[in-house]
């Protein structure tokens, strides 16, 4: 099964560190995601 979690994107680090330490494993793209989300695209991405 698949759950959804809404988290405010400055409190995902954190969320995601106690999710793993409670051994949800992460997937990568999680991070890629974040990272995208975090950082400006410049024109050439889009």
């Amino acid at each position: 099964d698949i759950i959804i979690h809404e988290v405010p994107l400055g409190d995902v680090p954190a969320w995601l560190e106690e999710k793993r330490r409670k051994g949800a494993i992460i997937d990568l793209k999680v991070y890629v995601g974040l990272h995208f989300a975090n950082n400006q695209m410049t024109p050439a991405f889009i």
